[in-house]
């Protein structure tokens, strides 16, 4: 965890690695690491940002979703 200062405000902020999946997208299949990202001020509800890395070296980013765009490699 650590803080994130943000129009004057300060916000805790957690990224962790959820699990290990295989996901496909354009791109083919991939093993990969899901990982969330929290983040906001826990009054008006926290944003979720989920993004998954290939486990292969290079650990390129595969799929990224910030609630709003879903990003594939393709």
């Amino acid at each position: 965890k650590e803080a994130w200062p943000s129009f004057g405000q300060i916000f805790n902020s957690e990224i962790k690695v959820t699990g290990v999946e295989n996901i496909t997208v354009p791109a083919g299949t991939f093993r990969t690491y899901h990982v969330t990202h929290t983040f906001g001020p826990a009054a008006n509800g926290q944003a979720v940002y989920q993004s998954w890395y290939e486990t292969a070296p290079r650990h390129r980013l595969i799929k990224h979703n910030n609630g709003r765009v879903l990003y594939e490699l393709k």
